[in-house]
């Protein structure tokens, strides 16, 4: 495991370059430095773990960015530069370091585990296995990711993702870690513990759709699609989950897919211009730093057991 703590050490000292470059200005130097920042951390994320799925979430990671530029839905004007720029690099480190970890010590935990039970141990084929964990992670997804919002002692964990107000496909990294460790470890290991599913099936039916879709794809700041085709309702994209991140719009919870929005009455199309307004209505919890934020939940949490 050393090569990985290695990887690690060098991804935060990466992150922490990056809260310095976030300062330059916006000239073609400190984009171009910025650009060259955020992928090298994708790179020491994922080459580190699977290095072909490195290659193809670095390379999306290169697309998304480009597309958002070249056609942007909203012109930011960066009403809150230092702030937004410091959480989204903070959010970068952070998710950056949970994902390796987890990814790095459960491929170490399960590859001298062989097949006792369920899917893998029957010899279930491996395109089935990826399927199956595909729609049970993204339905458990979507019945968490209501409760994040339903519940309050969740929600105040859960706002920290909901707090940015420059929608952009790096937004995805901006997370409470308490809430991203437990959104993520507890559907993993209920699927795979619970099935027996491979790890080579959760790679295919978990890792590469959650990260190019949910936490990349998504959040892109680009106006699409425009209008709401009939797919618009199956897949999650940037427009329909623009609409989940607008103040107070309890719609569209669906990370991969958006089926059970539709079936369950949650989906909710954006407006045919694009044009939305993120963000939450607490503007003292908007400016806090990440780090107060993640404490902020803590203590409103800690208070209201107190009071009961």
């Amino acid at each position: 495991m050393s090569w990985q703590f290695a990887a690690l050490v060098f991804a935060i000292g990466i992150c922490m370059t990056q809260l310095i470059l976030w300062r330059l200005p916006n000239s073609g130097l400190g984009v171009g430095l910025r650009l060259a920042v955020v992928l090298l951390v994708a790179g020491v994320k994922f080459l580190t773990v699977w290095s072909w799925v490195g290659i193809i979430l670095v390379s999306a990671t290169i697309g998304c960015m480009i597309w958002e530029k070249l056609r942007p839905r909203n012109q930011y004007q960066f009403e809150f530069t230092n702030n937004e720029r410091l959480r989204v690099s903070l959010g970068v480190l952070i998710s950056g370091g949970v994902d390796l970890l987890i990814s790095t010590g459960l491929k170490g935990w399960m590859a001298p585990m062989p097949p006792r039970w369920g899917l893998e141990a029957n010899g279930t084929p491996l395109w089935i296995q990826g399927v199956i964990a595909l729609f049970l992670f993204d339905f458990m997804y979507y019945t968490f990711h209501r409760l994040q919002h339903h519940y309050d002692w969740w929600w105040q964990f859960h706002k920290v993702h909901h707090a940015t107000r420059e929608l952009t496909s790096q937004a995805g990294s901006v997370a409470n870690v308490l809430d991203l460790l437990g959104s993520s470890s507890i559907p993993f290991f209920l699927v795979q513990i619970g099935l027996d599913i491979s790890p080579q099936a959760i790679l295919f039916g978990y890792v590469i759709p959650l990260n190019l879709i949910s936490g990349l794809f998504a959040h892109v700041n680009v106006n699409f699609p425009r209008g709401c085709p009939w797919w618009a309702r199956i897949i999650n994209n940037p427009n329909t989950h623009a609409m989940h991140h607008q103040f107070d719009s309890r719609c569209n919870y669906g990370r991969v897919f958006l089926l059970f929005d539709t079936l369950f009455g949650t989906f909710k199309a954006a407006p045919a211009d694009g044009m939305m307004t993120f963000g939450i209505e607490d503007e003292e919890f908007t400016k806090m730093g990440l780090f107060r934020q993640v404490v902020h939940g803590v203590v409103q949490n800690a208070a209201q057991l107190k009071r009961r």
